[in-house]
């Protein structure tokens, strides 16, 4: 759900832009942990598992941060 926050708040429309931006920024999304990083298809496939819309800001973020 992070990388949702993040791709709204830098209002990313594709998933290969999200996967591009989680590439970049992987060392501060994975934290601590030695994870690699998520293949295009996977990241994908679990933002949709999520009813993750492109270009649309789901409720709880809105709840989240009101101003978007």
């Amino acid at each position: 759900m992070f990388i949702e926050v993040l791709a709204v708040c830098c209002e990313i429309k594709t998933y290969v832009g999200i996967h591009r931006l989680v590439v970049e920024h992987w060392d501060t999304i994975r934290g601590a942990e030695n994870l690699p990083v998520i293949s295009e298809r996977q990241l994908q496939d679990r933002l949709k598992k999520i009813s993750f819309k492109l270009g649309k800001t789901p409720g709880y973020v809105s709840q989240i941060f009101p101003g978007l």
